[in-house]
């Protein structure tokens, strides 16, 4: 009998350390993930101009839809201070402490129409915990994307991208712990509630498949998304939003077997623009992971504020 009960503490001390280590190995990813700008605030779409023209020969011109073209080049940065109740993403061992993400960007735009923008983007972002430090890491993001609008009044929206994710550690020897390819394949729709265009709603669903290095974090899932745009005032951006995703990871190892989870997001963006290349904001966002994988379950809590600006050539 003693014999017995050995045996079963040492494999459940065994699956509690595969556990332990799953979860934090891939805390960094889904952090990055939770606030990377512009994920969960779309905003308006392009707006549009439509001018009446008369002429004394031919009288009143019919209105003219009108557009302006998308910049060539973007570069962008942003810098904001959050706050985490939960560093490592694991209900065994949380950690709290105050973090640092700086954010820098470059967008390429070579070509475009009326409907359809390709682009390629290249992001950096820099994290660092103040009560974690052997937390701390960076990240490197390559972006394909391309994005058609189904419609005359561009209301509907279909983007499709292609990104390389790569991670890496700011402290001791080994530098590159995770690296990953994403394919998305997602479809928005935007109205405005309102004549003046200061309220909207928005929606979205997106498929996704990931393939990683270690490869027990492959990933497909399925997402919606909604949330409301108001402006108060021209400069002024609020957006209450809630996403909600069904997640299955396809590699086993040997301590879990058939991964699937289920991740609820909710928050609400704040935004001032004073200038089009200058903003201010904060927001708040409480993410929960509920897995058939007990021990993968976690909930967070992220409120942050920051500051952005971007050039437009």
């Amino acid at each position: 009998m003693q014999t017995a009960r050995l045996l079963y503490l040492s494999v459940i001390c065994f699956l509690a350390g595969q556990f332990s280590l799953f979860a934090p190995q891939e805390a960094p990813q889904q952090t990055l993930e939770s606030l990377r700008p512009g994920k969960v605030a779309p905003g308006r779409p392009d707006q549009f101009t439509w001018p009446v023209s008369q002429n004394e020969d031919i009288g009143n011109i019919e209105l003219v839809r009108k557009e302006t073209p998308p910049p060539t080049l973007s570069v962008a940065t942003a810098q904001s201070f959050f706050y985490t109740d939960n560093v490592l993403l694991t209900e065994a061992n949380r950690i709290r402490s105050i973090g640092w993400n700086g954010w820098f960007n470059a967008t390429l735009i070579p070509y475009s129409t009326f409907r359809w923008t390709p682009s390629i983007g290249l992001e950096q972002h820099l994290f660092r915990y103040n009560d974690s430090s052997s937390s701390d890491f960076d990240a490197q993001i390559l972006t394909f994307a391309s994005t058609l609008k189904l419609n005359e009044e561009r209301t509907w929206s279909w983007t499709i991208c292609y990104s390389l994710w790569r991670l890496y550690s700011v402290h001791g020897e080994d530098e590159e712990f995770y690296k990953q390819g994403e394919l998305v394949n997602s479809l928005s729709w935007y109205r405005s509630l309102t004549e003046d265009g200061n309220l909207g709603l928005s929606l979205s669903t997106a498929l996704a498949w990931r393939h990683v290095s270690p490869a027990q974090f492959d990933r497909v899932s399925a997402e919606l998304g909604a949330g409301l745009v108001f402006y108060p005032f021209s400069t002024l951006e609020v957006s209450p939003f809630v996403n909600v995703a069904a997640r299955y990871y396809p590699t086993d190892t040997d301590a879990i077997h058939n991964r699937r989870d289920f991740t609820l997001q909710s928050g609400a963006n704040v935004t001032w623009r004073p200038h089009k290349n200058f903003s201010v904001g904060c927001a708040f966002a409480w993410v929960g992971n509920y897995s058939n994988v007990d021990t993968l379950d976690y909930a967070v809590l992220l409120p942050f504020v920051g500051v952005g600006a971007q050039v437009r050539f």
